[in-house]
C-alpha cells in the first residue's frame, strides 16, 4: 500500500490543486502544492475539515473548510485504507456596487409588470379563450421565475457579506420545520416530487432567522427537484441534536463529478452553467446561511443519489427587533417564487394565482 501510495503522489506532485491523503484521523502524505499551503504531515482531519463523517464506498464528500486565511472546497474520497482529499480555492466573493445597483434596478420593472398584469389578465379571463389563457399563464410563470432570479441575487448580495448578520428570533422549532413542510409538500406535488418529510420528535424552542433558514432549505428543495428524474422521492429529514437542528435533503438526482468540487461556488464558472444550474447561487447562498447561524454545510454524492446535509446553531440569544429585514417577495406566496424553475406554467394560471 505505501508503495502505491508514493507513486500516487508522484503524479500527483505534478498538480497545482492541493491533495492530501487521511488516514486514522491524520494528513499522512501531501502533494507540493499542500506544503506550498503550508499543509503538512501530522494535521489532524479535524483541524482541516472540522467533524465531518468520511465516505465510505463509492459516496464522494464534498463541504467547504478553511485553511489559514483561505477558503476552500474539500471533496473527499475513500482511497486504500485512507481517504484522498482535493482542495479546490474558493474566490473570496465581494459584490461590487454597480452589481448591486444592477439588481436593484429590477425591482421597478418587476412591479410595473405586475401592476400591468393585474389589470390585463382578467380582462383576458372574460374572453373564455383557452389559447389565451395559456398565454397569460405563460407570462405569469416568466413573471415569478424572474421575480427568484430578483430574489436569489438580493439574498445572495446581503447574506453573503461578510458584515451581515442573521437576524435571531425565537422560534417553536418543531412548528416551524412541520409548517415548512406542508406547505412546501403541496407545492413539490404540483411539480410532479412526492416529498418524504420526517421531523423533529420532540418539541423545542431555539433561535433562527427563519427567513433565511426557509430560503436556503428552499434551495435545497428546488436543486433535488431541477437535477432528479420527473416523479423520483425527495426526502427532507430535520433531526434535533441538543443545540443543534440537522437538515437533511436526499434526492436521486446523480452529480456529475466535474460538478462536484466547485458546487459551492458555480457562480464562478458561468461558462460551465447550464439551465438548470441558473446563476449557480444556491449552495452558495446555503453555505452562508448555515455559516450565519453556526454551522455547516456537506454534500454527499452517491452513484444512486445525492444529499445535502445543513446543520444549524440554535442555541444563540435572540437578536434585537430593529435589525430584523422586510422579506421581499411582492406579496405572493415564497413556496411557488422560489421553486418557479421547477413548477409546471399551469400552476400560473391567472384563474388560481392572483396578481
Amino acid at each position: 500500500m505505501a508503495q502505491n501510495m508514493e507513486t500516487l503522489f508522484a503524479t500527483l506532485n505534478n498538480l497545482v490543486q492541493p491533495v492530501c491523503f487521511l488516514q486514522n484521523g491524520v494528513v499522512t502524505m501531501c502533494n507540493s502544492a499542500c506544503k506550498a499551503i503550508f499543509l503538512a504531515e501530522g494535521v489532524s482531519a479535524d483541524g482541516l475539515l472540522g467533524d465531518v463523517i468520511l465516505p465510505k464506498g463509492s459516496e464522494k464528500v464534498s463541504l467547504p473548510c478553511h485553511w489559514g486565511e483561505t477558503r476552500y472546497t474539500a471533496t473527499l474520497q475513500s482511497w486504500e485504507d485512507g481517504h484522498l482529499c482535493f482542495l479546490a480555492k474558493q474566490e473570496q466573493f465581494s459584490p461590487t456596487a454597480p452589481t448591486l445597483a444592477a439588481v436593484r434596478s429590477m425591482t421597478p420593472a418587476l412591479e410595473e409588470l405586475i401592476h400591468a398584469g393585474s389589470e390585463l389578465f382578467p380582462m383576458l379571463e372574460e374572453q373564455e379563450d383557452e389559447h389565451l389563457q395559456g398565454l397569460t399563464a405563460t407570462m405569469c410563470h416568466a413573471l415569478f421565475r424572474l421575480m427568484r432570479a430578483s430574489n436569489v441575487m438580493g439574498d445572495f448580495f446581503r447574506i453573503c457579506r461578510e458584515d451581515s448578520v442573521a437576524h435571531r428570533e425565537k422560534v417553536a422549532l418543531k412548528a416551524f420545520f412541520d409548517d415548512f413542510a406542508r406547505y412546501a409538500k403541496d407545492v413539490l406535488a404540483d411539480a410532479g416530487y412526492p416529498l418524504i418529510y420526517t421531523g423533529p420528535d420532540k418539541l423545542k424552542n431555539g433561535t433562527l432567522d427563519t427567513l433565511e433558514v426557509q430560503t436556503a432549505m428552499l434551495h435545497l428543495l428546488s436543486n433535488a427537484a431541477k437535477f432528479s428524474p420527473k416523479g423520483s422521492e425527495i426526502r427532507l429529514t430535520v433531526t434535533s441534536l441538543g443545540k443543534t437542528m440537522r437538515i437533511s435533503v436526499q434526492s436521486a438526482g446523480v452529480m456529475e463529478e466535474d460538478v462536484l468540487p466547485s458546487a459551492f461556488c458555480r457562480y464562478e464558472h458561468p461558462e460551465h452553467l447550464d439551465s438548470r444550474q441558473g446563476a449557480g447561487m444556491g449552495l452558495a447562498l446555503v453555505q452562508a446561511v448555515a455559516r450565519r447561524h453556526g454551522g455547516s454545510v456537506l454534500l454527499q454524492a452517491e452513484e444512486t443519489g445525492t444529499e445535502v446535509l445543513m446543520t444549524v446553531d440554535v442555541s444563540q440569544p435572540e437578536s434585537p427587533v430593529s435589525d430584523k429585514m422586510v422579506p421581499v417577495f411582492h406579496g405572493f406566496d415564497p413556496y411557488l417564487v422560489a421553486l418557479a424553475d421547477i413548477l409546471p406554467t399551469s400552476t400560473f394560471d391567472s384563474r388560481n394565482i392572483d396578481l
